[in-house]
């Protein structure tokens, strides 16, 4: 999955616009696409790489002023759309 160029950054702009409270962490877009993809969600190793997979997607989008990353008091990276956009 998301094997194509911007495949994995358009499902996370598509994720965002649907969130309740417009706010995801990168681990939990990682769970998601874990679970889509039909792979094992409790495999800790590939939770990893999803999860740093998907921050960089989310570091590129934030880069190009389409969203914004803030620390919860979890020190956990939460990400919304940027009002901007």
């Amino acid at each position: 999955m998301f094997g194509w160029r911007n495949q994995l950054r358009q499902f996370l702009l598509n994720e965002l616009r649907q969130a309740d409270g417009g706010q995801v962490t990168s681990r939990e877009m990682a769970g998601k696409i874990i679970v889509i993809d039909g792979q094992d969600p409790l495999d800790k190793k590939l939770l990893c790489h999803m999860v740093k997979r998907v921050g960089k997607g989310f570091q590129s989008l934030c880069k190009h002023g389409v969203v914004i990353g803030e620390r919860d008091q979890l020190g956990l990276m939460r990400w919304s759309l940027s009002r901007a956009k």
